[in-house]
């Protein structure tokens, strides 16, 4: 038997039931998580009582707290690339400390931030006079995969891996003129 199968066998069970049945006084208030202003509502699911229960056991059975703690303590969980995920830096605020093999990577992601920021408000300002019109995209070649080659040209990171992470985080903020 799979970690799942509590929960694949509950979900059988359910599974053709409406979600009209479970609407009750305070199912929204049970089935909601509000946190730094916003709020996650899944009331409007089939999910019930055991069902949550199920999840959270899943969870609790795939170590995920344990997990969750490794990312922010700066462990090595990238088994692909053998490094520490950085989204944690990625997030952080300007004054956060976030440390990998004993190091503060805060300032090499502060000073990366600051040239992204000059690379954008170039692009947005018209200093910038590369080619950034949806006209000088590459054949099959993507927003995305413009302002990474964009990033790749200018010298903007030492390494592709550094270049598509930034990238992903900046791309929906780059207005491509």
């Amino acid at each position: 038997m799979t970690q799942f199968q509590p929960l694949l066998d509950h979900h059988a069970k359910v599974a053709g039931r409406s979600i009209l049945s479970l609407f009750g006084a305070n199912r929204a208030q049970h089935f909601s998580v509000a946190a730094e202003g916003l709020l996650f509502d899944y009331s409007k699911t089939n999910i019930d009582e055991t069902g949550l229960g199920l999840l959270l056991a899943l969870a609790e059975g795939a170590g995920l707290s344990a997990k969750r703690e490794a990312m922010f303590s700066g462990a090595k969980i990238n088994e692909t690339e053998g490094r520490a995920v950085l989204h944690t830096a990625l997030r952080a605020g300007p004054e956060a400390v976030v440390k990998v093999d004993g190091a503060d990577v805060m300032p090499e992601v502060r000073a990366i931030r600051a040239r992204m920021m000059d690379f954008v408000r170039a692009v947005r300002d018209g200093s910038f006079k590369g080619p950034v019109s949806y006209t000088h995209l590459r054949a099959h070649e993507t927003r995305h995969d413009l302002v990474c080659r964009l990033l790749l040209e200018k010298n903007f990171f030492n390494d592709t891996a550094t270049t598509e992470i930034y990238t992903l985080h900046i791309v929906g903020s780059v207005r491509c003129v």
